[in-house]
């Protein structure tokens, strides 16, 4: 939860995922097409400027967890 509210994400990059991993709630994935996308899609995750995004958005709306919505209003750069 803290790792939510500090606006970070835990980000795992794995290749080939298959049904022995196991994922919980509160988890989102992304498929990429290859690993330069990949490395891309991390750095933007764990970006200063999307960190700060996150973080005021959970506290605008008093949450713990992203929706699909929130994610949808964070800015894309490549």
């Amino acid at each position: 939860t803290t790792l939510f509210r500090s606006g970070k994400f835990n980000v795992y990059l794995g290749e080939n995922l298959n049904s022995e991993i196991t994922w919980s709630q509160h988890v989102f994935a992304y498929k990429c097409q290859n690993k330069i996308e990949a490395d891309k899609l991390v750095k933007w995750l764990e970006s200063d400027l999307i960190t700060a995004e996150v973080k005021k958005m959970l506290d605008m709306k008093k949450k713990h967890t992203i929706s699909l919505e929130m994610l949808r209003k964070l800015p894309w750069y490549e």
